[in-house]
């Protein structure tokens, strides 16, 4: 009775072990790159998102018109005409007397 008990634990034990996977080297060695390969493309994605990150971080330029001088908009947007605007340049112009005199630092 008891050999008879302890045959089909034997016998049990063998089909489980044949049904398991078996692990041999190759399937090993293909977990292993799979899993290289995995954390390689998550390390190109981390690198990707951090600059990302620092681009975002940086500050933005604020928009300022040349025109008319304000912040928010930019000069072909502007709602001022050209005429009520006084445009300053390279030369420095000043009126002395009712002339236009033009300075230079020469």
């Amino acid at each position: 009775m008891f050999e008879v008990k302890a045959d089909q634990k034997q016998n049990i034990r063998n089909a489980i072990v044949k049904l398991a996977p078996q692990k041999n080297k190759d399937s090993v060695l293909e977990k292993k790159e799979s899993f290289k390969d995995t954390l390689d493309d998550l390390t190109k994605q981390m690198a990707a998102m951090t600059a990302h990150l620092a681009q975002l971080d940086k500050p933005r330029q604020i928009n300022t018109c040349q025109q008319c001088g304000k912040i928010g908009h930019y000069t072909n947007k502007c709602f001022q005409t050209k005429a009520d605007v006084t445009k300053s340049g390279l030369l420095a112009v000043e009126k002395l007397e009712g002339k236009l005199a033009l300075c230079h630092d020469w």
